[in-house]
């Protein structure tokens, strides 16, 4: 995903931000590769700052929508629907926002540590 090589790697999740973009190249651009996206080790520590990153960004536009839209309440009074509409939707603007810097997760293989342990 980093460098853009084939090179054997951890998987990445499938959410739904890469499902969309998959239809899209499907359903619209007839460019559909079906590529499979992994992050290979030398590429990891980008990617864990990339990853770090977009995840800062993601929760600072949710916030700072969040304080906005409950800053229009409070000087409205709750009294008009319309304004606080508004604010929701410049705080799903701002999600979309933070989706410019996108970076996915990673699958995480399953352990035997996660699994229920028997009680004897």
């Amino acid at each position: 995903m980093i460098c853009g090589k084939e090179k054997a790697g951890i998987d990445v999740q499938e959410d739904w931000v890469i499902t969309a973009m998959r239809w899209f190249k499907e359903n619209i651009t007839h460019n559909a590769k079906g590529y499979k996206i992994v992050v290979c080790k030398e590429c990891m520590p980008k990617y864990a700052k990339m990853r770090s990153k977009f995840q800062r960004r993601q929760m600072f536009y949710v916030g700072l929508g969040i304080v906005f839209t409950l800053t229009i309440a409070i000087v409205s009074g709750g009294r008009y629907l319309g304004i606080i509409s508004y604010g929701i939707v410049i705080t799903l603007f701002l999600y979309a926002l933070s989706l410019v810097s996108y970076v996915p997760g990673l699958k995480r293989p399953a352990s035997t540590q996660d699994s229920p342990k028997s009680r004897r």
